[in-house]
């Protein structure tokens, strides 16, 4: 008896289990496509524009914990506009980037490194996301593939460049440079159990004028 009692408690903590994590995702997937509508919506009233559709984040290669705290960021936090878009075709991500890089921003998003260019301007411009939600997918990008800025004027180009592995006091990939290039920033290894030791970077060089 006392098994059987065991045995089922067992079996309704697993179904909630199961129920909440499908309800984070659920709710994750909707703040996304609401970051997105809203950079979308917000360019087509400056360029008279048709808005693209929304795109739902891939979450296939996130963490059950980056998840969850992507689906407990506030709803009112979704109503601020992101700076741009970032395209990573090859790998199939698309992710609003946000004007900073709070704890709020990368819980829905990624976000601009303070110090460095605005998106698709001249110079250096960072961007930074965890490696356990949208940029696990950095994991699989290659030297030469495409990566899109997408703003409010236009949509800027550029080609992977470099990929490499620093300390997280090691500051030059951040540093301004007199042409325009991409730094994106997460950390390293993609699968490390606690505070991540390195940083990874991929850079790209812009191709379009």
């Amino acid at each position: 008896m006392k098994t059987t009692c065991i045995g089922r408690a067992l079996w309704i903590v697993g179904a909630m289990l199961v129920t909440t994590y499908g309800a984070a995702r659920v709710y994750a997937d909707a703040s996304s496509r609401e970051g997105v509508q809203e950079f979308s919506h917000a360019r087509a009233r400056a360029t008279s524009v048709s808005n693209e559709p929304a795109l739902a984040p891939d979450q296939s290669r996130w963490s059950e914990n980056r998840i969850s705290a992507y689906a407990r960021s506030p709803a009112a936090q979704t109503e601020v506009i992101p700076q741009a878009l970032l395209h990573i075709p090859s790998v199939n991500l698309t992710v609003p980037v946000y004007a900073d890089t709070s704890d709020s921003t990368l819980n829905r998003g990624a976000g601009l490194i303070a110090g460095t260019a605005g998106p698709g301007g001249a110079g250096n411009t960072g961007i930074a996301a965890h490696r356990d939600s949208f940029f696990r997918a950095l994991k699989d990008v290659a030297l030469g593939d495409r990566i899109e800025i997408e703003h409010f004027s236009a949509t800027r180009v550029y080609r992977v460049s470099a990929l490499y592995i620093v300390s997280p006091d090691d500051l030059r990939p951040l540093e301004q440079t007199q042409h325009s290039v991409l730094t994106l920033v997460t950390c390293y290894p993609f699968y490390y159990v606690g505070s991540a030791p390195q940083r990874y970077i991929v850079r790209a060089v812009a191709i379009d004028p």
